[in-house]
């Protein structure tokens, strides 16, 4: 049985949601909904009005096209329904990327996932506290 239509996020929603404490207006939309093969319903983001910086501080990002979160972490993360429904921004690109790479879905909280973003946009995929002074 498909529990999509059991689902509370819909396409087009804007959501407030607990974000990082610098980024007080960062809403996320709804882009897409579905069930996995093992019944879990997966949430497809935009994460908008984040300050993503290198190590410099220079802003880098300010959005965050599309990310793939299970429903658990997405109502850990939500806070207010904005807006019930609005433009869905264009994240096909993105989403074919993510489906022909790993395919992850994340299950941290959305102030998490701009978190790890900027993490990895500043150190890349290495730990930068295993990174040696050679």
């Amino acid at each position: 049985m498909n529990d999509v239509n059991k689902c509370k996020y819909r396409p087009g929603q804007v959501w407030d949601y607990k974000t990082r404490p610098s980024e007080p207006l960062s809403t996320l939309t709804i882009l897409k909904v579905w069930t996995t093969r093992l019944d879990k319903t997966v949430v497809h983001i935009a994460i908008d009005d984040v300050h993503i910086t290198d190590l410099t501080g220079e802003e880098i990002a300010h959005c965050i096209s599309h990310v793939p979160i299970f429903q658990e972490a997405l109502d850990r993360s939500v806070t207010k329904l904005v807006k019930e429904s609005g433009p869905i921004p264009d994240f096909a690109e993105a989403y074919a990327d993510w489906k022909a790479g790993v395919g992850a879905i994340c299950i941290k909280t959305a102030a998490e996932i701009v978190s790890l973003t900027e993490d990895t946009c500043r150190y890349g995929t290495e730990d930068p506290e295993q990174e040696g002074d050679d």
